[in-house]
């Protein structure tokens, strides 16, 4: 079998591997209904300190009036919560709430559960090579 059929079937597989790891993860914790355009919200919102609606909206290219409809129905989902400023009574912070920080740390979760397909599926010395082979192809 030629190498680039190969190296097709193998990414296929991983990418397989990949989407079932997160399959479960997001079914165990019950985020199965949230969509894409949530997702990229909680994950601006993860990643910022003292967050605006103005400033989300910026972020994302959409009105404010856009942003107070996603903000609601985040919060009515139990991921976010608004706070008002103690400076600036007009103004809202959009932090995570515990259910938001455990969605936040999505990517760490679902990369521990792959890992542990890995160590169960592989020798010491395979895991080694493995490392080694995607560590070779980071560096190009």
């Amino acid at each position: 079998m030629p190498k680039q059929l190969l190296l097709h079937e193998a990414l296929i597989k991983f990418n397989r591997l990949i989407n079932e790891c997160s399959f479960e993860l997001s079914k165990e914790l019950g985020i199965l209904d949230l969509k894409m355009r949530y997702t990229n919200c909680l994950k601006i919102i993860a990643g910022s300190k003292d967050l605006t609606y103005g400033a989300l909206a910026k972020i994302l290219g959409i009105t404010k009036p856009s942003v107070t409809d996603l903000i609601n129905n985040l919060i009515e989902l139990g991921y976010v919560q608004k706070n008002q400023s103690s400076e600036d009574k007009r103004v809202y912070y959009i932090e995570l709430t515990e259910k938001g920080l455990v969605f936040a740390g999505y990517e760490h979760l679902r990369n521990s559960k792959l890992i542990e397909v890995i160590k169960k599926s592989l020798t010491e010395k395979e895991i080694d090579s493995l490392s080694e082979l995607i560590s070779k192809i980071n560096k190009k």
